[in-house]
């Protein structure tokens, strides 16, 4: 009886060497997969800080294309009053003349 007792003994030792032994296999296996998660998720993370640079260049070139549509507008606007101020010199440049020429003829 104390043989049998040895034989089962022993056995439930193997099981429960054999559980560490698949337990230690199944965390190696883990921490393999681990490992490899945290490649990608590196990668993954290097990648959104490139797209984050890539918005924020973005960003900026639409805020300069609106300065530029403003600078555009405000040309435009100073080349209208540009052109209304040489009207309004040649039409006063033509009255001083036909002044002028009015009080030439009652000088002379």
């Amino acid at each position: 009886m104390a043989a049998g007792i040895a034989v089962l003994l022993s056995l439930i030792a193997m099981g429960f060497a054999l559980l560490a032994f698949i337990n230690n296999e199944e965390m190696t296996t883990a921490v393999d997969a681990f490992k490899h998660n945290q490649g990608q998720l590196s990668t993954t993370v290097n990648t959104l800080k490139r797209d984050q640079d890539n918005m924020s260049t973005t960003v900026a070139l639409k805020c300069g294309q609106d300065d530029m549509r403003q600078l555009s507008t405000t040309v435009d606007a100073l080349k209208r009053d540009l052109d209304k101020e040489r009207s309004r010199t040649a039409a006063l440049a033509q009255r001083l003349y036909e002044m002028s020429k009015t009080l030439g003829k009652y000088i002379s």
